[in-house]
C-alpha cells in the first residue's frame, strides 16, 4: 500500500500543483478507522483519556470532496485513515481537484485546549463547556491541505483543528 501511495502522490504533486512539487507524503495513520472521523462522534465515547495542553486552530470540510466521501459505507467497507487516504488520492486522478477531504487553518490567536481522547481514537477538547472534536494533521496527514500559506502541505507538525462551517468562519476565529 505504501508503494501505491508514494507512486499516486508523485502523480498529483506535479504540474500544475507546482507549489507542492518535491513535497513527501504526509501518510495518514493507519491504526485509526476513517468512519469516526468522516462521521465523528458527538461526544468521547468510553474510557476518557487526557493528553496534553496544545494550540487549537480551525479548518473545515473540503466541499469539493465532500460528495464522494459521504457515498463510502463505511460499515459495509471499515476503512482505515490511511485506506481514505488512498482513496482520496485515486479520486485525484480520476478527476477531482484535491486529496484533501479537510483543510487547515493556522490562526493568529490559537487558544490552548486540554485534549482528551476516547477509546476510539478520536480526540476532543472542552470549547465552551461543549465536546468538540478536534482532529490531529499527523493523524491525517495528507488527508488535511492548508490554506492561508504558501503551499498545501505547509502545515505544523503536531497542530490540531476544530472543524468548523466554513472559510470564512475559521478566519474569524
Amino acid at each position: 500500500m505504501l508503494d501505491e501511495l508514494n507512486f499516486l502522490w508523485s502523480r498529483y504533486s506535479t504540474e500544475p500543483y507546482s507549489e507542492i512539487q518535491g513535497t513527501k507524503l504526509r501518510f495518514a495513520s493507519r491504526r485509526f478507522q476513517a468512519r469516526y472521523f468522516v462521521n465523528p462522534p458527538v461526544q468521547p465515547t468510553g474510557e476518557v483519556r487526557m493528553l496534553s495542553n496544545i494550540e487549537i486552530h480551525y479548518g473545515w470540510q473540503c466541499q469539493v470532496n465532500a460528495d464522494w466521501v459521504r457515498e463510502l459505507d463505511f460499515n459495509l467497507k471499515p476503512l482505515s485513515l490511511r485506506q481514505l487516504q488512498l482513496e482520496a488520492l485515486r479520486e485525484t486522478l480520476c478527476g477531482a481537484d484535491f486529496p484533501y477531504l479537510w483543510w487547515f487553518y493556522k490562526s493568529r490567536n490559537p487558544k490552548i485546549r486540554t485534549v482528551y481522547e476516547d477509546s476510539l481514537g478520536v480526540s476532543f477538547i472542552k470549547l465552551d463547556g461543549v465536546w468538540q472534536v478536534v482532529y490531529s494533521c499527523k493523524k491525517l496527514g495528507s488527508l488535511v491541505g492548508a490554506q492561508g500559506s504558501t503551499n498545501y502541505e505547509s502545515i505544523p507538525a503536531n497542530a490540531y483543528f476544530v472543524v468548523v462551517e466554513n472559510e470564512s468562519v475559521a478566519h474569524c476565529q
